[in-house]
């Protein structure tokens, strides 16, 4: 949501849903070339109150400044699947790994973060979370990223992370990690096989999480939306 209105990417390119309920196409055109949008996000508010989207596709990070005429490619030949708007640009998940992009569109690799594909990347106040392959990365604005090793290992690459009452949630093909950021103890759940739904091309995993509570979430999979209680 932003400004009232529900903003949408996807196959079709990016789309607006006002606040009377109508879509209507968000620079059309710009996208009918087949880039398979994967994520967006409104950058920090600039002049005049207004922001820039950022919009992450399957080859690269485009920019829409507030005034802009049409998208701006910043980054290519990488896919992104998830932005994190902070101070001074945005922190971008992408398949050649964690990079940041600076409001001047200067790109620079994390340091001190091994360039892994990226899965996810999420945010509350000054602490970022990444997953970087099989691990979770965590940044502070004192000493930058570290990897979370009280977290462990995951089964197989990260593809989602959340945050939501001090909690953080991790998502993977088949595993859904609960932790609280305090330092509280880590939980884990392993779906078994056939536990979660396969898409229309036997597509598999956690796409989205969506925490209602500390013993309650919502998990999007490619054949739909799970409300998951106390998997613990």
């Amino acid at each position: 949501m932003h400004d009232g209105a529900l903003w949408a990417a996807g196959e079709r390119g990016l789309q607006r849903r006002d606040p009377s309920g109508n879509w209507s196409p968000v620079v059309p055109g710009a996208y009918d070339r087949g880039d398979m949008l994967l994520s967006l996000a409104f950058g920090e508010p600039e002049a005049e109150g207004y922001s820039t989207l950022w919009i992450g596709g399957e080859r690269g990070l485009d920019r829409l400044p507030p005034q802009g005429a049409g998208p701006e490619r910043v980054m290519s030949g990488a896919a992104v699947v998830g932005i994190l708007p902070v101070t001074g640009g945005v922190w971008a998940a992408t398949s050649r790994g964690l990079v940041f992009v600076d409001t001047a569109g200067t790109v620079a690799p994390a340091a001190d973060v091994p360039a892994f594909p990226a899965g996810a990347v999420a945010g509350d106040g000054e602490l970022a979370w990444a997953g970087i392959d099989r691990h979770v990365w965590q940044r502070d604005p004192m000493s930058g990223w570290r990897r979370l090793d009280e977290l462990g290992m995951m089964s197989s690459p990260v593809t989602v992370l959340a945050v939501a009452d001090g909690m953080l949630w991790v998502g993977t093909v088949d595993e859904l990690v609960a932790w609280e950021i305090s330092g509280g103890p880590v939980r884990r759940y392993t779906f078994a096989a056939g536990d979660l739904p396969l898409g229309l091309y036997g597509e598999r995993g956690i796409a989205a999480i969506a925490p209602v509570s500390p013993t309650r979430v919502w998990i999007a999979t490619p054949a739909g939306a799970l409300r998951i209680d106390s998997p613990f």
